[in-house]
């Protein structure tokens, strides 16, 4: 175990030199990988603090219903924060999920991801995931340090935002729901980072 872990330490290393061309990096866009960590509540980043503008004009009494860090062995991919009417979460309602990251990804990469881990929940056919694939690369942008993506479920739509500004929508229902369920569904990838999300921690 320690030899298998020194040598992700080191391959992560050399791909964090790398800015912005390492597959090893952008495989950790989602919850993903063996045994990912999360900090508490009180550790994580007060980055996300408030839920911003475009938030509160598409949740009504937006206010946060939980957050955490997401950490792939030892190594901080991304703060992450759910807003939610008066912060009670309901899937049918609007909700708020914004993610700061930590480090450079590409755009093409985050859309590849979250398609894998969508599939992991055996959501959408294998000709529905190919032609959502598209729809995620043309929204998501490449991120670096201190970047946010901000995805709003408002109904049976998804909006976007890269740093508060629009970026793009999911107006395809069966994908809006199925992008968020990367994070919160009980079959995520990354349980304790979901509970950290929905204040189940508490």
């Amino acid at each position: 175990m320690h030899s298998r872990l020194a040598l992700l330490r080191r391959a992560l290393g050399r791909a964090v030199a790398a800015p912005l061309c390492s597959a090893s990096l952008a495989l950790m866009v989602a919850p993903v990988l063996a045994q990912p960590g999360v900090q508490t509540t009180a550790q994580a980043s007060a980055q996300i603090a408030e839920p911003g503008a475009h938030i509160r004009e598409l949740v009504p009494k937006a206010a946060m219903v939980g957050q955490g860090r997401f950490t792939w062995f030892g190594f901080q991919v991304y703060d992450g924060a759910l807003f939610a009417p008066e912060g009670k979460f309901a899937a049918n309602q609007p909700h708020a999920l914004e993610l700061a990251y930590a480090r450079e990804l590409k755009g093409v990469k985050i859309a590849e991801r979250s398609i894998d881990e969508i599939a992991a929940l055996g959501i959408g056919t294998e000709a529905e995931r190919a032609a959502w694939l598209p729809l995620l690369t043309r929204i998501f942008p490449d991120v670096r340090q201190g970047d946010r993506l901000t995805g709003v479920s408002s109904g049976d739509k998804a909006v976007f935002f890269f740093n508060g500004k629009a970026a793009g929508e999911i107006a395809d229902a069966r994908l809006a729901r199925a992008f968020f369920a990367i994070w919160l569904d009980a079959r995520s990838s990354a349980p304790a980072f979901r509970a950290r999300l929905l204040g189940l921690d508490r």
